[in-house]
């Protein structure tokens, strides 16, 4: 079964049907998060077992908690896999621009980071959507994530795209199944490198207070 984690810092989420009490209920309902599930990414059937006995969500922080930081090494993964009907899907909506006449102006390439950012967003959006399809099968009346909701978690993985690379190119995006993969997968390894510098220059300055402190 997946770990319940009482958090107050609250993301949006996708709410579970609520099973408990209605005092339970009340009590819950005074916080921001009532629990985050930590569910396998490739156990979705958590999902259903969670579904019958507990009240919940599913929320995006699951996948960019510090400890188990996945969301772009299994985003990765995915974009190699994607369609390209997906993929073509996927730059029509975050990319091309509607005029008054409702006609789309087609951009074969990025100009900024906003656009880059958009792409990421629907990217992330079309991924939980398929890890959790038993769950918005089985909750058909419930919202998926909005990009407002997504955005802080690839922001700063667009703005490295855009500073490394500075545009994506549609047809390399659409056609080439690493393309887009691979940047996200480098993206990945530099920030678990990243952490663990920080976390070991933490441990070194904590080691130096200890010594001073002793005297």
């Amino acid at each position: 079964m997946p770990q319940q984690k009482e958090d107050s810092h609250c993301c949006q989420k996708l709410s579970l049907p609520q099973t408990k009490t209605k005092e339970h209920s009340k009590e819950a309902n005074k916080k921001c998060c009532v629990f985050e599930w930590w569910i396998r990414r490739t156990a979705t059937r958590d999902i259903v077992g969670s579904n019958r006995r507990y009240s919940g969500t599913i929320n995006i922080c699951v996948f960019v908690h510090e400890k188990e930081f996945t969301l772009f090494e299994d985003l990765a993964k995915f974009m190699k896999d994607l369609p390209t009907a997906s993929k073509k899907h996927i730059w029509e909506h975050a990319i091309n621009k509607k005029n008054k006449k409702k006609n789309k102006t087609k951009i074969e390439k990025t100009s900024e980071q906003k656009q880059i950012t958009k792409v990421l967003c629907d990217c992330v959006i079309i991924y939980v959507k398929v890890i959790y399809f038993i769950f918005f099968y089985l909750n058909r009346k419930q919202k998926t994530m909005k990009i407002d909701t997504v955005l802080p978690h690839v922001e700063p993985a667009a703005q490295w795209i855009f500073k490394k690379y500075k545009f994506l190119e549609k047809h390399r995006f659409e056609q080439e199944s690493t393309y887009f993969a691979d940047m996200l997968q480098e993206y990945h390894v530099l920030f678990y490198f990243c952490f663990y510098c920080n976390t070991i220059f933490s441990c070194i300055q904590l080691f130096f207070i200890f010594c001073i402190c002793l005297g």
